[in-house]
């Protein structure tokens, strides 16, 4: 028993020891050498540390679309240490930097290592038990398919990650090797085979940089794009040729009374209303094919859609296939400087990059350009991977608080990004059951990664929701403003496990 204590106080007083997690980001424009001892001594240098190559192992290597993708495991003694890699995308033609992510820690002591070898390993019976006892606890998902483990660092002590597949779902726990104990267990269920996926993915928790606030404060965390349909419309080339051409849509002639008429629409009149359901036929209507990676992911999912706003067609250097969304959008164009008459377009947006592997998201570069380059971001395709990811996040956290009501919290938020308008610059803001995400100067961050700012705007489409179709948002005054601010609020508290971060007093 006394030796048991013993070595107890002993792994307390090496574990407060440790430092806590350091981050480093740097791009191509910073360091082009992307030799491996060359970024250590980099990462080295910006976070204080003095880590060795031995430190090390390499876990992916391999090409991409457009980079190569590295990622080395940080590891002590035998074992890994879970979250700690050093990420590296480089140029395929001549390896240059394009961007580096650092998440690292202190080495492990020699003398904690050596402490824990000494300890009674855990056997595969005893865990077997110990996974047993869990699942019956927490689930009622208790039929084992498939058991496997590995041991690694976590939170500064060596434990065992098992992965249970179940009936429905699979079970993670982590079980301390000293002692035995349930540090996390988690259920995830299966999504519907037959009607979404889920790809892994590297996003940020709140945001890339904020006013005030440093860039790249948390860096990117493994996460997940959620609830990817399986089956989607294809658009064709303009799915929705037949309302423009059935007549002008001009904004002298919008009335919500007299559009809804045919004697009316026969005088010219429209109301959106009408607009809407058409198109909602046409789209039923358009034929539904795999949403698969031998046709490229597209990000159109339970709670979110992703698309370019219809003006990217005009942008050059774009170095994949641009395609028509399915998604019906309504496109105000100015067709009278003199007078500033509007005209609606009914059309659709753009579809990003489509993800080409089920790693595509994980692997994408997130480079933050001094100017915001509207091509560059394109051709990257990681904003849209942040935006789906931003968006399904709000209802997922919104759920658990109540927000459950079988239309409103399910029906999905459209995201529609690069409105290259120059009058609108430097802005996101919410309308109609849409997102909308401008271009950026450099003067400002790019709002696309600012989930703070997503989740604000949300908050608006959540009051518009509840408010239904007979206020708007402008007859509320102040008050949407406070409503937004507070379901941002909850959606960051539910991220951050109600846990203080650096930027909060900017909020």
């Amino acid at each position: 028993m006394r030796r048991n204590t013993l070595f107890a106080l002993a792994l307390v007083v090496y574990s407060f020891s440790w430092a806590e997690i350091k981050t480093a980001r740097w791009t191509g424009q910073e360091d082009k050498n992307t030799d491996f001892s060359h970024v250590l001594s980099l990462v080295n240098q910006k976070t204080g540390l003095n880590l060795k190559a031995d430190d090390f192992s390499v876990l992916e290597d391999r090409p991409l679309a457009t980079s190569r993708f590295v990622m080395y495991g940080q590891k002590s003694g035998d074992f890994s240490v879970r979250g700690q890699v050093i990420r590296i995308w480089s140029r395929l033609d001549n390896q240059e930097t394009i961007q580096v992510e650092a998440h690292v820690d202190e080495p492990i002591a020699e003398g904690t290592i050596r402490l824990w070898a000494k300890r009674p390993s855990l056997d595969s019976r005893s865990t077997i038990q110990i996974v047993k006892k869990a699942i019956q606890k927490s689930s009622d998902d208790t039929e084992i398919q498939d058991v496997r483990w590995k041991d690694e660092w976590l939170n500064r002590q060596l434990v065992r990650s098992v992965r249970v597949k179940a009936r429905r779902g699979v079970h993670r726990i982590s079980i301390g090797i000293s002692d035995r104990r349930i540090l996390e267990s988690r259920y995830e269920p299966f999504p519907f085979a037959d009607q979404y996926l889920n790809v892994p993915a590297l996003v940020y928790p709140l945001w890339e940089e904020y006013e005030n606030v440093p860039l790249d404060l948390n860096g990117r965390i493994a996460s997940e794009l959620k609830f990817l349909k399986t089956e989607v419309r294809e658009a064709g080339a303009n799915p929705y040729e037949f309302l423009q051409n059935e007549m002008k849509y001009l904004e002298s002639m919008f009335d919500p009374i007299k559009g809804l008429t045919e004697e009316g629409r026969k005088e010219g009149y429209w109301a959106m209303s009408y607009v809407k359901n058409q198109a909602s036929q046409i789209y039923e209507k358009l034929p539904l094919v795999p949403n698969s990676f031998k046709r490229g992911v597209i990000l159109e999912g339970k709670y979110s859609t992703v698309n370019f706003h219809p003006s990217v067609l005009k942008l050059s250097g774009i170095n994949f296939d641009l395609k028509r969304s399915s998604q019906f959008r309504p496109n105000w164009v100015v067709i009278d400087q003199d007078s500033e008459m509007m005209e609606m377009i009914p059309e659709s947006g753009i579809l990003g990059r489509p993800l080409s592997s089920s790693q595509d998201a994980y692997t994408r570069v997130a480079r933050r350009l001094p100017e915001h380059s509207v091509v560059d971001y394109i051709n990257d395709g990681f904003d849209e991977v942040q935006v789906y990811w931003a968006v399904t996040q709000l209802f997922e956290s919104l759920r658990p608080m109540g927000f459950t009501d079988p239309e409103l919290s399910t029906r999905p938020f459209h995201a529609y990004l690069y409105d290259t308008d120059i009058s609108m610059r430097d802005n996101a803001y919410y309308t109609d059951d849409t997102i909308n995400f401008t271009t950026y100067s450099s003067q400002t961050h790019n709002m696309a990664r600012d989930n703070t700012t997503i989740w604000h705007e949300l908050g608006h489409g959540i009051m518009d929701r509840l408010m239904g179709d007979q206020l708007n948002l402008a007859d509320t005054g102040g008050l949407s403003e406070g409503i937004a601010d507070f379901v941002a609020d909850l959606v960051i508290r539910d991220v951050t496990n109600g846990k203080p971060f650096v930027g909060a007093e900017q909020l």
